[in-house]
C-alpha cells in the first residue's frame, strides 16, 4: 500500500467516527423535537383554526364486491412494496443524514469564514481561510451537540410533556455523550494519523 492510499484510509477511518457523530447529533435533534411535539402540535392547530373553513362535499363511494383472491393478492403486493421501501429507507437514511450534515456544516463554515476575517480586518489568504474554516467546523459541531441538549433541559417548562422529565434528560445526556465521544475520537485519530483538519468532515 503506497503512502497516498495509507493517508486516504486513515482519513476514512477518522471520518467514520465523524459520520457516527453526525448520526448521533441527528438523534439528539429528533429527540428534542419529539419532546416539544405538544407545543408544535398546539401551534399547528392554532394556525389551522385561523384558516378559512372550507365546506367539502363528501361523496359516497359504493364499493363493488371483489373476490377474496384478488384482495389477498393486492394485500400481498402492498406488504412486499412496504417491506422493500422500509429496507431502502433504513439503508439510505443514515448516509443521507451524514452527507446532508457534512454539507450544511462545511457550507456554513465556508460562508462565515470570509465574514469573520473581514471583521478581524485580516486578509482572506488561503492559509488563514483553511485554518479558520476548520475551527468553525469544530465550533459548529459543538453547537449541534449543545443546542438540542439545552432544548431538552428547557422542556421542563412545557405544560404538557411527552415523557417524564428525568427520562427526557437522561436520554438527552446519553445522546450528547455519544456525539461528543464520536467527534472526539474523530479529532484524536486525526491528530494521531497526522491528518489535516480541512480533510475532516
Amino acid at each position: 500500500m503506497n503512502k497516498t492510499n495509507k493517508v486516504n484510509l486513515k482519513t476514512k477511518i477518522s471520518n467514520l467516527f465523524g459520520a457516527f457523530g453526525y448520526l448521533s447529533c441527528s438523534l439528539q435533534w429528533l429527540w428534542a423535537v419529539l419532546l416539544y411535539f405538544s407545543l408544535i402540535n398546539a401551534l399547528f392547530l392554532f394556525v389551522k383554526s385561523n384558516d378559512a373553513v372550507e365546506v367539502v362535499d363528501k361523496a359516497q363511494v359504493i364499493a363493488s364486491p371483489s373476490s377474496d383472491i384478488s384482495v389477498l393478492i393486492f394485500s400481498a403486493i402492498i406488504i412486499v412494496v412496504m417491506l422493500v421501501l422500509t429496507i431502502y429507507v433504513i439503508i439510505r437514511i443514515p448516509s443521507t443524514i451524514v452527507k446532508t450534515s457534512k454539507k450544511v456544516v462545511n457550507e456554513t463554515a465556508e460562508g462565515l469564514t470570509p465574514l469573520l476575517l473581514k471583521v478581524q480586518h485580516k486578509k482572506d489568504t488561503k492559509k488563514r481561510h483553511l485554518k479558520l474554516s476548520s475551527r468553525l467546523i469544530f465550533v459548529i459541531k459543538g453547537i449541534l451537540i449543545i443546542a438540542p441538549l439545552i432544548l431538552s433541559l428547557l422542556s421542563r417548562l412545557l405544560s404538557q410533556q411527552m415523557v417524564d422529565y428525568s427520562v427526557a434528560v437522561v436520554i438527552s445526556l446519553w445522546l450528547a455523550g455519544f456525539s461528543i465521544v464520536f467527534f472526539c475520537l474523530q479529532y484524536l485519530l486525526a491528530k494521531l494519523f497526522a491528518i489535516r483538519m480541512r480533510d475532516l468532515w
